[in-house]
């Protein structure tokens, strides 16, 4: 999006990666745009929500439940969005990824439910 330059070390060229995975269907300019916004959104809101699941966890000498559903879901359903995407713009590549974060999260909220603490 132009916001940092392209050689800057932190630069993740995922932008790059969805206007080409829409460019697939002809879209205008303005819709890689949205959808790297909304994700940077939801990964906002997700870090927010693991952060309030974190200080809650702490505050109270235990898991709090409440918040730390809310932060798996915001971060679960944001997985789920990309491998949906993934499968719209026939990026089977990058799907791989997904699942494996996906998994690897599912089994982070089992064991935080099933482990003794």
């Amino acid at each position: 999006m132009r916001i940092v330059p392209q050689d800057w070390t932190f630069a993740s060229q995922n932008f790059q990666a969805v206007a080409r995975a829409t460019a697939t269907y002809h879209t205008p300019p303005w819709i890689p745009r949205g959808l790297f916004l909304g994700v940077l959104l939801w990964q906002l809101l997700t870090l927010i929500f693991f952060g309030w699941a974190i200080v809650s966890s702490a505050m109270a000498g235990a898991l709090a439940r409440g918040a730390l559903n809310a932060a798996f879901t915001t971060s679960i359903g944001l997985l789920a969005a990309f491998m949906i995407a993934d499968e719209i713009f026939k990026e089977y590549d990058l799907e791989r990824g997904h699942v494996l974060l996906l998994i690897a999260q599912l089994v982070t909220l089992i064991a935080l439910y099933v482990l003794p603490p």
